[in-house]
């Protein structure tokens, strides 16, 4: 597996992927499509042979005041969960954080119930700092809560609250 930056879209490009020939997303990419992947956002892609396994895009989580914290989205296809696709996102994304200087990287919705995605962010050092309650409906109806994310940069490991 290989995760790589993506090429430069340029105007209303259309990704989409698939996972072992089936369409599971597309995205948009583009000038045109303004706040899909701002500008100084930085969208990788994570691929085995031709075949796309997954994608992040990650920046500032807030602009001006806000944009030293970090944060980041990403996407697996259901074949490609459960080997190595996310954690391979997920160190890259920590990595480029603290390479391009943020201080924090912050997740605005972790939902509580992928406990998969908490495990390893935890895992990473991440702790949850709250939980908004109900704010994710599930595919049954089920309403569940989605956790704030935090990681902090900046600070020597002995120094992070866990």
């Amino acid at each position: 597996m290989i995760v790589r930056r993506a090429p430069d879209f340029g105007n209303n490009t259309a990704l989409n992927l698939y996972i072992d020939g089936k369409h599971v997303a597309s995205f948009t990419y583009g000038r045109h499509y303004e706040g899909m992947v701002p500008a100084g956002d930085h969208l990788v892609t994570a691929r085995q042979g031709g075949t796309l396994l997954g994608s992040a895009k990650m920046g500032a989580n807030r602009p001006a005041q806000g944009a030293h914290v970090g944060t980041a989205s990403f996407m697996v296809g259901a074949e490609a969960r459960g080997k190595g696709v996310g954690r391979a996102l997920a160190e890259y994304v920590v990595d480029w954080h603290r390479r391009s200087g943020f201080r924090a990287i912050q997740f605005n919705a972790v939902v509580e119930t992928n406990t998969g995605a908490v495990r390893l962010w935890e895992s990473l050092g991440f702790t949850v700092i709250g939980t908004v309650p109900e704010a994710f409906r599930r595919p049954s109806g089920e309403y569940v809560g989605l956790h704030v994310m935090h990681l902090p940069l900046h600070l020597p490991a002995d120094k992070v609250l866990r």
